[in-house]
């Protein structure tokens, strides 16, 4: 397991641990005209990865332990209208996934930290 995925509290901060240039990936982003919608993937991708360390889900493994996390849309008396997380799933025999993305950590605590700390990430990608 990643110790450090603590550390990682922001796409920029994903990038730095990736050896990424944040604004450059955004700039060239931006510029080939990319949706908002991919970008924030790709965001989400890099961020997954620099919380994952070096742990990859192998999702030919069916006997390898995969936390994927349920992404829905809630009213929320703090909330008026707006985005949430449901909960998170444990899973480690299936591949399925409400948020339609392959999304996984290797730990309960590594996935929270993410939906914490993305959900901006989060909201670009499933709202737009």
């Amino acid at each position: 397991m990643n110790k450090n995925y603590k550390k990682i509290t922001s796409f920029e901060t994903a990038c730095e641990a990736e050896g990424l240039d944040a604004v450059a990936l955004v700039k060239k982003w931006n510029k080939s005209g990319e949706l908002l919608r991919d970008i924030a993937g790709k965001k989400l991708e890099i961020f997954f990865k620099a919380i994952n360390g070096k742990w990859k889900a192998d999702i030919t493994n069916a006997s390898q332990k995969k936390i994927y996390g349920f992404v829905g849309f809630k009213k929320d008396k703090n909330k008026p209208a707006g985005f949430g997380f449901s909960h998170t799933h444990t899973g480690w025999t299936n591949t399925f996934t409400r948020a339609g993305s392959r999304l996984f950590t290797e730990t309960t605590e590594q996935m929270e930290h993410a939906f914490e700390h993305g959900e901006q990430m989060f909201v670009e990608y499933h709202c737009w």
